[in-house]
């Protein structure tokens, strides 16, 4: 669809509290810090090309040398059997829940 964009359609209350605001509604291109959205849409695009699911991990070193992982699980769905119309995603975090905060919110 032109303009093309990538929306959260819903968003679990895990991933709100990891980034300190809601994010139902809002686009990809909207996360913070802009490295991390550049590298969310990307991943969005190469998913799209691809018509595959993919896995994807991030770790992040926080106060006091804890880590803090966050890995993604995306699957693109089709209404019509064609074209691409959601993607499907499951995030999984552990570690230092903290740090993963910080990065989202620069805190």
């Amino acid at each position: 669809r032109e303009p093309f964009d990538l929306r959260f359609r819903l968003v679990g209350t895990a991933i709100v509290d990891a980034h300190g605001i809601e994010l139902t509604g809002t686009s990809v291109a909207d996360l913070r810090p802009r490295e991390y959205a550049d590298l969310i849409w990307r991943q969005y695009l190469d998913l799209l090309r691809e018509r595959a699911p993919h896995v994807f991990g991030i770790e992040t070193l926080g106060s006091e040398e804890r880590w803090s992982r966050q890995v993604v699980f995306r699957a693109p769905l089709s209404s019509d059997g064609e074209a691409i119309d959601s993607v499907l995603a499951v995030d999984i975090h552990e570690g230092d829940t903290e740090a993963l905060n910080a990065l989202f919110t620069g805190d």
